[in-house]
């Protein structure tokens, strides 16, 4: 079975959803980013049952909320734990704001009520890949890294932290990608398409059919059958969010 572990379904045309979801032979993790995208998100899942659901607000979206519409935010996930499978898509995002030390702060907050509800994290950490891992290293659930960019001192610190990996649909096109599916092994590594984005193909947009590109690419790089990467993947998604 196919696994997409981190996609924005709401993001695209409410139509076209249906054909997307349906023509896709697997799971696939509905990422919200704020609290209109839990809202969504909730709905699409409703009519769906191979969308599984993680709510999160993402940490540029977070500083533009008050700090008492960050806890109501906080307070709609908690509320809808039994709806969920993980907090995402959260973290720290250097690359477009430099409000670092506030960013750390929401970052610590989502890290308290994911150990709380006992939900494991899928983290964006642009441009502040060891922040990331130092502020999660002592976590009490699973961490999911999404599209890593860090070095591979940070990826070989990652993985000696238990942290997981998950691997965009542009692998095809980045040598760090490649380089990181060759150091971690292959019981620590998820697909996903950040669709409608990364697409592995140049201005076409993204959706979850395209992993099939990604475990094609491991596959090779595993020197192993695609058959088997996507049997493992699948092990891996039941592992950290079962």
């Amino acid at each position: 079975m196919l696994v997409d572990s981190h996609c924005h379904l709401d993001f695209f045309p409410e139509e076209e959803i249906s054909v997307i979801v349906k023509r896709f032979p697997g799971i696939i993790i509905q990422n919200a980013v704020d609290i209109n995208s839990m809202k969504k998100s909730l709905i699409i899942a409703k009519k769906y049952s191979n969308v599984k659901l993680a709510f999160g607000v993402y940490p540029t979206r977070a500083l533009e909320l008050s700090e008492k519409d960050f806890e109501k935010a906080l307070s709609f996930i908690r509320e809808n734990k039994d709806n969920i499978i993980a907090l995402g898509e959260i973290g720290l995002e250097y690359k477009e704001s430099q409000e670092r030390e506030k960013q750390i702060i929401n970052l610590k907050k989502l890290l308290k009520l994911a150990e709380e509800i006992k939900k494991p994290l899928i983290i964006h950490s642009r441009k502040a890949e060891l922040e990331v891992l130092e502020l999660l290293k002592n976590s009490k659930v699973k961490i999911v890294l999404h599209c890593f960019n860090g070095n591979t001192t940070a990826v070989r610190t990652a993985l000696e932290y238990g942290f997981y990996f998950s691997v965009p649909t542009n692998i095809s096109t980045s040598k760090n990608l490649k380089k990181l599916v060759k150091i971690v092994p292959i019981d620590r590594i998820l697909t996903e398409t950040d669709a409608p984005y990364l697409s592995p193909i140049k201005g076409q947009r993204n959706e979850p059919l395209n992993v099939k590109h990604t475990i094609k690419v491991i596959a090779e790089i595993k020197h192993i059958t695609e058959e088997n990467v996507e049997e493992q993947i699948y092990r891996n998604y039941k592992l950290i969010f079962e």
